[in-house]
């Protein structure tokens, strides 16, 4: 019985530190980074100390009460402990990827509409994710075959239903974009503009859309396209 609650005790105090250590990390890396997509890394980093310090624990407490259990695990830490540490580097590697390929993409179709789509950017961020959460399985000895069939069944799903956005509002972005490119020739920033829906002073010309300031102080943005199917008034 001593063992017992020797042990619970070693699991308590082990869940105790690896709280405290991730904790520490998560908030060293956040003070520390600069980079968003490296501040966003932090919570999986954490993790890994939070759960490697509770396995540390786990053992310990095994120790205490069948010390014989534990007597076939070194021959085997040892031959599992560097597929473990690579499983950790992909979990850690995936997340950091899939943050930098999705700024990047989101950044690159702000940069062509005007708009980032949040959105577009946490489904490559899970689907990098994923991949490498299966490559770390793999590592680990567990059979993928059957999350790898789930997995691609729902990538191809989200991509055909992006395939099918796109192509549905594809049209209406290249529309407002050859809008913007007749009309930001003749329009100024700080030019008044009225229509017989809005009026108000032009802040900022957008790829796809015009910033309008309102009498109110409210901004309100049109599209292109808007613009050139109303009669428009513009007092530079």
């Amino acid at each position: 019985m001593t063992k017992v609650l020797i042990a619970l005790g070693v699991v308590v105090v082990g869940v105790a530190i690896a709280s405290i250590a991730a904790g520490l990390v998560r908030r060293r890396m956040m003070r520390d980074s600069s980079r968003s997509e490296l501040k966003q890394v932090a919570g999986a980093a954490s993790s890994l100390v939070f759960w490697a310090v509770v396995a540390a624990a786990i053992v310990g407490a095994v120790s205490v009460s069948s010390p014989k259990t534990l007597e076939p695990i070194p021959g085997d830490l040892l031959r599992y402990l560097p597929n473990a540490l690579v499983a950790g580097l992909f979990l850690i590697g995936g997340r950091v990827i899939g943050v930098l390929v999705a700024t990047a993409t989101t950044q690159a179709i702000g940069r062509a509409t005007g708009e980032q789509p949040k959105s577009l950017g946490g489904l490559i961020r899970g689907a990098i994710t994923a991949l490498t959460a299966l490559l770390a399985l793999g590592q680990l000895g567990i059979d993928t075959d059957v999350l790898l069939m789930l997995t691609g069944g729902v990538i191809l799903s989200v991509a055909l239903s992006l395939a099918i956005l796109a192509g549905a509002g594809g049209a209406g972005v290249a529309r407002q974009l050859a809008a913007g490119r007749t009309l930001r020739p003749i329009l100024k920033v700080g030019a008044v503009i009225e229509t017989p829906e809005y009026a108000g002073v032009i802040r900022r010309l957008h790829p796809s859309k015009l910033e309008i300031e309102r009498a109110d102080g409210r901004r309100l943005f049109v599209s292109y396209d808007v613009l050139l199917e109303s009669s428009v008034v513009i007092d530079s």
